[in-house]
């Protein structure tokens, strides 16, 4: 058996949503203003719920329902500073919580993107932030009524009268 160069197919196995852009700059030279669709895989349409066709040679603001110009700033940061920029946001056009990364390409004026849809994350983080509240007012409550005053006398001066 001889040993062949296999390429992987970028539509389906790309194990993330991935979108590649051509860059629209603004008259200022450096502002990016808008994308256009230049390559799309199978988990980003699921991410946008749209297919190839509605997307591939569009513009990012017409092909979007509710298109977010935080995208833009994002490719704009990444080409100003050559790098990959990594970050979290909550996307209304997709209605979930996103971790992504923009990275400016080789062939100049164009970028890509990954995203991963972490709304499990958030919620668990939020989860337990709102645990580690509850749990520091229960620690403060066993705490002033562990004190040696009456119960109506701790309270009014450690609830009422503190404001932390």
């Amino acid at each position: 058996m001889k040993d062949e160069l296999w390429v992987p197919d970028c539509y389906y196995d790309i194990p993330v949503a991935y979108a590649v852009f051509n860059v629209i700059v603004a008259e200022d030279g450096q502002t990016v203003k808008d994308a256009r669709y230049v390559f799309v895989n199978h988990k980003y349409c699921e991410l946008v719920g749209k297919n190839q066709k509605e997307l591939l040679r569009k513009m990012y603001s017409v092909a979007s329902v509710r298109p977010d110009p935080r995208w833009m700033q994002y490719c704009t940061q990444a080409l100003q500073e050559g790098r990959a920029i990594r970050d979290s946001l909550y996307s209304q056009e997709v209605e979930h919580c996103l971790d992504f990364t923009v990275m400016p390409m080789q062939r100049a004026g164009y970028v890509s993107y990954t995203f991963l849809n972490v709304d499990v994350d958030w919620a668990q983080r939020i989860d337990m932030q709102r645990h580690g509240i509850m749990n520091d007012t229960i620690l403060k409550i066993s705490k002033i009524l562990n004190n040696e005053e009456d119960y109506e006398t701790s309270m009014f001066e450690n609830v009422f009268l503190r404001a932390d």
